[in-house]
């Protein structure tokens, strides 16, 4: 009898993570058409910098001659964390010109630990020709090809308001890595909503940058597409730099990797590549054991080098 017991027990329980399990899987297929809008997210998360942008198709833009509370990011006249540049150009100056995300914009780091400014006293140092190098860091937060750059769950983790009567740590931690959570959180703020419409704003943990992956490809394509058109126009050599996930494996978007490069001629330098040549590890790379994104210090110097001999060898 006992034994029957326990089986049943034990069939009841494995039904159930079986079930849980499906559920959660169909959940994580169903999110993956979603993506966050980083230039809404950032633009939100840090108005000491950044601010809504008249350009058009730009949502948003550094604040010209801004700093941030503890003066440790400082952006320019032109509105790029740098320091002030001469335009036009000296004839006896080549300037490169690096525009990215936070891996260039050095979210951690001050201005000269950099990869940009690594190179430019890289070239400095040795120079490639009699001209003056000016390697100048236009990296903005968000400013990716990326169709994915903060998961749902990180925000949710995040913004979500509590609902179920759980520890906090615990509930956050569902938020951040389960769909299935998410969907029965949601589910029950919509319908508290509906009862109590003052205190649970309808569609109020989400924000105005919640969209498909669909319009994020469409982007991308024109952007490119104007990057070529611009390359062409001014004679000016534009040059992917394929920043990795800082992962052992090759994670990288064959839409950026493969496709974008074929499509419009592009010249381009896979990081992850050259790291696997030189037998790093990824991971030694990441600033946090964590963060699989940002480069600590060393991971700055080896993208300098990389990029040091990519124009040794081409320009």
């Amino acid at each position: 009898m006992k034994k029957t017991l326990v089986l049943r027990i034990v069939v009841m329980l494995s039904a159930i993570l079986v079930v849980s399990l499906c559920l959660e899987l169909a959940f994580r297929l169903y999110e993956k058409k979603y993506a966050i809008d980083t230039h809404v997210y950032i633009q939100h998360s840090s108005p000491n910098l950044h601010k809504a942008s008249d350009i058009p198709g730009l949502s948003y833009e550094l604040i010209p001659n801004a700093s941030s509370n503890d003066r440790f990011f400082k952006i320019n006249s032109l509105g790029i964390r740098d320091k002030e540049y001469s335009t036009p150009k000296p004839k006896d100056t080549y300037r490169i010109l690096i525009i990215g995300d936070s891996v260039t914009f050095g979210t951690e780091y001050p201005l000269e630990i950099t990869y940009p400014k690594v190179l430019e006293k890289l070239l400095q140092e040795r120079p490639l020709h009699k001209d003056k190098f000016e390697v100048i860091n236009a990296g903005i937060c968000g400013y990716n090809a990326g169709h994915l750059s903060v998961f749902l769950g990180e925000y949710f983790a995040a913004s979500f308001p509590r609902i179920l009567p759980m520890p906090k740590k615990i509930d956050r931690f569902f938020l951040k890595n389960s769909a299935f959570y998410r969907f029965v959180n949601i589910k029950i703020y919509d319908c508290l909503s509906i009862l109590f419409p003052e205190r649970f704003v309808a569609q109020g943990y989400c924000f105005p940058g919640i969209g498909e992956l669909d319009s994020s490809m469409r982007l991308n394509k024109f952007v490119f597409n104007k990057f070529f058109e611009l390359s062409r126009k001014d004679n000016f050599r534009f040059v992917l730099l394929l920043v990795p996930e800082l992962k052992n494996e090759d994670t990288l978007d064959p839409w950026i990797r493969t496709e974008c490069i074929e499509l419009f001629g592009f010249e381009a330098i896979n990081l992850y590549s050259e790291f696997k040549n030189s037998q790093l590890d990824l991971n030694e790379l990441r600033i946090t054991p964590q963060g699989f994104c940002h480069f600590n210090e060393k991971g700055h110097e080896f993208t300098a080098e990389i990029i040091y001999e990519w124009l040794r060898e081409n320009i």
